[in-house]
């Protein structure tokens, strides 16, 4: 039997929790929830195991026939590939942990852990409401420059007291949260505490000693959106003077910092024209990731714009054919097509909300709610200027509004004998706000019950 000799990256590190494992990129800023068995089987990869070894001792370890350990093998090696490296070049992840560390029961799926966890995964901080650019399609709209920054000394709180309650990711939200006064610090603090990071600018700002600034500081991951390689356009998008090649520039001086990047490019019917010469731009560049992301009025943030510039259905499958292209063409990266508005095909399309399950976003005033486009006083779980994270993500307004997304008497008469309600929560609640004027109305993407039903017997 031929040897595996995948380990986990260096970049990667597992923690376990009471119910649940947690596998962490902190080079690409994200994570995965892992079942404990799944955990195991990582840990025993050193780069040197036969298949067959794994195999026999996952079938011995859980009590469960050779085939199928061989199917629970494959199955996590397969769906974390993207975790791993070569053992030749890269000896040991960060904390591999101990194969009987793991050897302990676990949650079944990540949705059982809604309304389970005693604190939140990831926390979205918006650090200010300002931005240099006013980009057309921008969700915040009028909204940009109103208000102050989250004060200094607030923000490190808040970062302490979710390094101590078991964060393992802060997201900075907001507008361009490198124009607050003391980024660099706030910055420095979350990966001091041991927090993946995860932050996307316009990239005006990514000078030479700003990204000399954030490698010292441990930055590994940023994201920068550009919508097109053609200044004039970006220009206009963005409403913005002379920033394209400022953008391009900075690009460059984060893959020479060893920074890994990903771009978003919103593609709107001004600029879609483009997409083909952006992603090749982008591949020049050296990008790591790119996200194609369909502009579209009916999007979860669509009452926050004033913008009309929405695909047309041709324009749109042209698109996602060119993303096809793309990937074929470029297999050593990523490129991705935003799919998040896709009508759903089926129980295994469902998308509920991610901040749900474990997370929230806290406002640059402090206020705490279920997503960053949701400002309405009566869906606030709190504020961290007042109280701690555990405090409200246990108190009683979000243990509420969870209660809420399954509530009979309160979601779409379709929902209440839907058999995967407990799945999808209703969805997107600004989604359906948006399209109904109902937050906990049926997520427009849902085609109804009874086509979700059909699906299974296709």
């Amino acid at each position: 039997m031929p040897i595996i000799t995948k380990v986990l990256a260096a970049h990667v590190e597992v923690r376990k929790r009471e119910q649940y494992c947690i596998l962490i990129n902190h080079r690409q800023a994200g994570f995965e929830i892992l079942h404990p068995s799944e955990a195991y089987i990582l840990s025993l990869l050193d780069g040197n195991i036969e298949e067959s070894d794994l195999e026999n001792i996952v079938s011995a370890v859980y009590g469960i026939s050779p085939d199928a350990a061989k199917d629970l093998a494959g199955n996590v090696l397969r769906s974390y590939v993207s975790y791993m490296a070569d053992f030749s070049e890269n000896a040991a992840c960060i904390n591999p942990g101990k194969p009987e560390d793991f050897l302990y029961p676990g949650c079944e799926e990540v949705g059982d852990l809604i309304g389970s966890l005693f604190a939140p995964l990831v926390i979205t901080l918006d650090l200010t409401r300002r931005c240099n650019f006013r980009c057309r399609y921008c969700y915040y709209g009028k909204r940009l420059s109103r208000g102050s920054d989250m004060p200094a000394d607030r923000a490190l709180k808040i970062i302490d007291d979710a390094a101590n309650s078991g964060v393992v990711q802060v997201f900075f939200g907001g507008a361009e949260s490198m124009l607050h006064p003391d980024f660099l610090e706030i910055v420095r603090n979350v990966k001091m505490r041991g927090m993946a990071l995860s932050f996307t600018t316009n990239g005006s700002f990514l000078d030479r000693k700003m990204v000399s600034r954030l490698v010292e500081n441990g930055v590994e991951s940023i994201g920068v959106s550009i919508d097109s390689p053609d200044p004039e356009i970006h220009h206009m998008l963005t409403r913005s003077v002379d920033t394209f090649d400022r953008v391009i520039s900075g690009i460059r001086e984060l893959k020479a910092g060893g920074i890994w990047v990903r771009t978003l490019s919103v593609m709107t019917s001004h600029n879609v024209c483009t997409a083909p010469a952006l992603i090749d731009l982008l591949m020049d560049l050296g990008v790591d990731a790119i996200h194609i992301c369909p502009y579209s009025e009916r999007s979860c943030e669509g009452k926050k714009r004033d913008f009309q510039g929405s695909l047309n259905s041709e324009e749109r499958l042209q698109l996602a054919a060119l993303v096809e292209e793309k990937q074929d063409r470029y297999r050593d990266r990523m490129i991705s097509f935003d799919t998040r508005e896709d009508t759903w095909k089926g129980p295994q399309n469902i998308r509920p909300c991610t901040h749900l399950a474990w997370g929230f976003v806290v406002h640059h005033n402090g206020n705490v709610f279920p997503c960053e486009l949701i400002e309405d006083a009566e869906l606030c779980f709190g504020n961290l200027f007042e109280a701690g994270i555990r405090d409200i993500w246990a108190g009683d307004k979000r243990r509420e509004f969870v209660r809420n997304t399954t509530d009979t008497s309160l979601v779409d008469g379709e929902c209440v004998q839907c058999p995967f309600l407990s799945k999808c929560h209703t969805g997107c609640f600004n989604l359906a706000r948006v399209v109904s004027g109902n937050y906990f109305a049926k997520d427009p993407r849902c085609p109804g019950r009874e086509r979700m039903l059909s699906s299974l017997s296709t």
